[in-house]
């Protein structure tokens, strides 16, 4: 009788390295679409919290692997990425209110001069304003609205899609939420 090796133990595969490159990639991609389209931040913070719940333990990291130090690179890079987004959202909001309340004061000018609201906001130009202004810097929910009807005349814009709608009505003088 022969006696056998006995069965062998597979080898461990060699954990993939982790790439810095490709999380720096997917972090600009989260604040463009984030920042600048859906302007909303949930995204980043559903990826941020994502990443704080992964990130390598105490004792890994003090091993001081290239494999822990890289993974607490790509944690870092994903919380600056969704930091960022956080001040973009928070930035382009402040600049829309500041830009909302320059139309409001502008269409009250305009009522004041004319006797009447402007049927559109193009009419404020060039009399009142140099152009009209968007609310944000973002490709989506980035225009003031402006309804013009006989009873009532309001101007609103998207400060969180798709609904947080931050609007004056002109006859009652108040502002108010769409939604």
């Amino acid at each position: 009788m022969t006696l056998g090796a006995g069965p062998t133990v597979p080898a461990r595969p060699e954990a993939k390295r982790i790439s810095l490159r490709r999380a720096s990639v997917w972090a600009v991609a989260l604040v463009t679409v984030d920042a600048f389209y859906l302007n909303e931040g949930w995204l980043a913070a559903i990826v941020g919290l994502g990443m704080l719940l992964g990130s390598p333990s105490p004792a890994a990291i003090a091993k001081h692997s290239e494999q822990s130090l890289r993974h607490l690179a790509r944690v870092a890079i994903f919380l600056a990425a969704a930091l960022l987004v956080f001040g973009l959202n928070w930035a382009n909001n402040l600049i829309a209110e500041r830009r909302f309340e320059m139309l409001i004061t502008s269409i009250k000018a305009f009522k004041h001069e004319h006797q009447r609201y402007p049927a559109k906001l193009d009419e404020l130009v060039p009399e009142f304003l140099d152009h009209v202004p968007r609310a944000k810097y973002t490709l989506g929910f980035s225009a003031f609205h402006y309804d013009a009807l006989p009873d009532y005349h309001n101007l609103f814009y998207v400060e969180t899609p798709p609904f947080g709608r931050p609007a004056y009505k002109f006859e009652k003088n108040e502002r108010w939420y769409l939604d």
